[in-house]
């Protein structure tokens, strides 16, 4: 999940599907900001039972809007990058 500003690094964003296209079943990667979600509700809740979910630069606020049913992150100055695989929250730095 991106936030306002956000990219993928191009590796990713290489193979990366939109978030309810034909092609996010099977992508490795399903990319999109917190309207792409919401337009595909539910989507990510499915998928991140199925594999990890990167965050970046996305608030609380907008987290709690598309993964209602997540644990939220520990708070995080500056840009925030997280990993969350099941139910844990893994901080990712540069």
């Amino acid at each position: 999940m991106l936030g306002p500003g956000a990219a993928l690094p191009p590796a990713l964003a290489a193979r990366a599907a939109a978030p309810g296209s034909p092609e996010a079943a099977e992508a490795p990667v399903v990319a999109g900001v917190a309207q792409a979600w919401e337009g595909a509700w539910g989507e990510l809740e499915r998928l991140r039972q199925e594999r990890p979910v990167l965050v970046l630069g996305a608030d609380a606020r907008q987290l709690r809007q598309v993964l209602r049913h997540a644990p939220l992150p520990p708070p995080m100055r500056g840009e925030p990058a997280w990993l969350l695989d099941g139910s844990r929250w893994h901080r990712l730095q540069a």
